[in-house]
């Protein structure tokens, strides 16, 4: 339900000139809302988390506007650490309303590394145009908005790739190097939380892994280089070293060669 294939849920129309049957619409094929919502409700009243796939800005309205219909805390969060998959193209006013409940954004930080620039922007352009084509990933917009931002998608062949991620998610680049949205980026620091702290947080594992403290299993991963001092073009060949396991090396490229 990609924006690219006029599949995803949009606030306004898709442009005149969109494809796929999408033009004049907002949607092609409406999403069954009535059974996403019983099933969020019973959900979150039987003490489960929801993560729900959103591809364009109506989607994660609605999404949102559900969410904030659930019951909260006194700080006004949501009770339960809901999440929104992906989130392809949001409103940032929507990521504004999801930051204050508490939201967990759940991005595919390697997402530009399958694409060359004009092959992704030239069909995106189509639908939607150059102005709400500004809103694509933005994960400057989630961090911003105090979103809890972690590194995951729905993709079943996902290899997770730190170096990628990094020329992708800090970068802002595409599999021929060149820019998207580079605003909407995050920082090396940023991106290094979502795939640590975030990621044990949307676990709700937040007390044993994520960050390296006394008492938390010791799951450390040492890279082959600084990647604070790291040119982000230069990051897609970053290779990993050692990888520990609750304190076991499992890991070590040494012996491996």
């Amino acid at each position: 339900r990609g924006v690219w294939a006029g599949l995803a849920e949009m606030i306004d129309p898709y442009e005149d000139s969109a494809d796929a049957g999408a033009a004049g619409k907002t949607v092609v094929e409406e999403p069954e809302w009535d059974l996403i919502e019983n099933e969020l409700r019973a959900i979150d009243a039987d003490g489960f988390r929801y993560s729900l796939h959103c591809q364009g800005d109506g989607a994660v309205r609605r999404t949102v506007a559900l969410y904030a219909s659930l019951p909260r805390d006194e700080h006004g969060r949501m009770l339960r650490r809901h999440a929104i998959t992906d989130l392809e193209n949001s409103d940032p006013t929507d990521l504004v309303e999801f930051g204050k409940l508490g939201g967990i954004c759940e991005v595919y930080p390697q997402i530009l590394t399958l694409d060359r620039r004009e092959d992704c922007l030239s069909m995106m352009r189509r639908q939607i145009g150059e102005t709400r084509l500004l809103h694509s990933w933005n994960r400057r917009g989630m961090e911003d908005s105090g979103c809890t931002v972690c590194c995951g998608t729905d993709l079943p062949l996902l290899i997770p790739s730190l170096g990628e991620s990094i020329y992708s998610a800090c970068g802002g680049l595409f599999a021929d190097g060149l820019p998207v949205n580079e605003v909407n980026t995050l920082t090396l620091v940023e991106l290094l939380r979502a795939w640590t702290a975030g990621g044990a947080y949307d676990l709700m594992r937040e007390d044993e892994l994520g960050t390296l403290e006394v008492g938390k299993l010791a799951d450390i991963c040492v890279l082959d280089r600084d990647v604070f001092d790291l040119d982000y073009r230069d990051a897609r060949d970053l290779a990993v070293d050692m990888t520990m396991s609750d304190g076991q090396i499992v890991f070590d490229r040494n012996k491996e060669a």
